[in-house]
């Protein structure tokens, strides 16, 4: 009798233990998909900006410039647009590996076509780009840089959490898997 209670204690504590390795795994997902929101809100200021250059473009007020910027501005919107699609698939699928590393390079080309409408050549009406857009450009910028820094952060937390030696025995039987990064 007295082994069968040692039995049950010993089951009971397996079980209370798995549990809260699960629960602790479980918060530090959770709070890594909260960092994403964090960071698909931040991306979505760089939507309001993109977009609102539409009035401009439309204005024609960019048609006189040398360099022809029109075509280098639609490639900063076919820039964002492919990045919203990354985004949409990062979001729909959270935390997998693939989404999240197309979002990261769809990141940096819409910062490398910025950087070529920035670069393109002024003329007698100034820069291309105003000095305002510039600024909330690289308000944004530094935000998202932020909020992806504080998303990493979290998620090589997590996964070092999984390969740590108690929760590692039961990863595998949760089926949990490690975490991408930006």
């Amino acid at each position: 009798m007295n082994y069968s209670l040692l039995l049950w204690i010993t089951f009971a504590i397996a079980v209370f233990w798995c549990v809260g390795v699960y629960n602790r795994l479980m918060r530090m997902r959770t709070k890594g998909l909260d960092a994403l929101i964090s960071v698909e809100k931040d991306l979505r200021q760089y939507a309001e900006l993109v977009r609102g250059q539409g009035p401009l473009l439309a204005s024609g007020q960019l048609d006189n410039r040398v360099g022809d910027p029109i075509p280098v501005l639609s490639s900063l919107t076919v820039a964002w647009q492919e990045m919203e699609q990354a985004l949409k698939e990062a979001v729909s699928m959270p935390l997998a590996e693939e989404p999240l590393s197309r979002l990261a390079t769809r990141l940096v080309a819409m910062q490398h076509a910025w950087d070529a409408v920035c670069e393109t050549p002024a003329d007698l009406a100034g820069p291309i780009v105003p000095e305002t857009l510039r600024s909330r450009w690289e308000t944004i910028a530094l935000s998202v840089e932020t909020s992806s820094g504080r998303f990493n952060h979290k998620m090589k937390v997590y996964n070092q959490a999984l390969t740590q030696f108690p929760a590692s025995l039961i990863v595998g039987l949760l089926a949990l898997k490690p975490a991408g990064q930006l």
